[in-house]
């Protein structure tokens, strides 16, 4: 009895020994070499893809009336952002409080920023903003304008009435 007890685990020990055997040596290796080559077809512009620094700067002022005055003494905050189309996707956005003066406020806001993008001559810049004031909230896509120049200031005025 002491044989077919023994005989069996000798089959199954060398059941697992030859499981182990049939794996291809450097396999693992070859499978991870093969995946890499994959991601890199897939991605070749942002592997292979110049960086171009650009500077600008967006100066806004956004005009906010109200139909009805609030408070005295009330704030609104505004928001500017700008998001470019660009495969790093850069963004920035820049906010400011301002106390209500009668019926009007004016937020003046402006953005400088320093980008890295890969192509800059085909890259759009969406221009958003927003208005929380102590009535409602107000906000909108502005504008999507090609990328400025090196340099370039862009001006802009919103008006919100609220």
């Amino acid at each position: 009895m002491s044989n077919s007890h023994q005989d069996s685990n000798e089959s199954r020990f060398s059941l697992h020994r030859e499981t182990k055997r049939k794996f291809p040596r450097g396999r693992i290796v070859k499978a991870a070499v093969a995946s890499f080559v994959a991601c890199a077809m897939i991605l070749p512009g942002l592997a292979l893809a110049a960086v171009v620094k650009v500077k600008g700067s967006a100066v806004a002022t956004i005009t906010v009336t109200f139909k009805v005055a609030p408070p005295s003494g009330s704030t609104v905050s505004c928001s500017l952002s700008l998001i470019s189309s660009d495969q790093l996707a850069p963004t920035d956005s820049s906010s400011v409080s301002v106390t209500v003066s009668g019926s009007t406020a004016i937020c003046p806001i402006t953005i400088d920023y320093k980008w890295r993008l890969t192509t800059p001559s085909t890259d759009t810049l969406t221009i958003a903003y927003s208005v929380q004031g102590p009535i409602q909230s107000s906000s909108a896509l502005y504008d999507v304008i090609t990328q400025p120049a090196e340099g370039t200031v862009t001006t802009l005025a919103f008006g919100v009435v609220q």
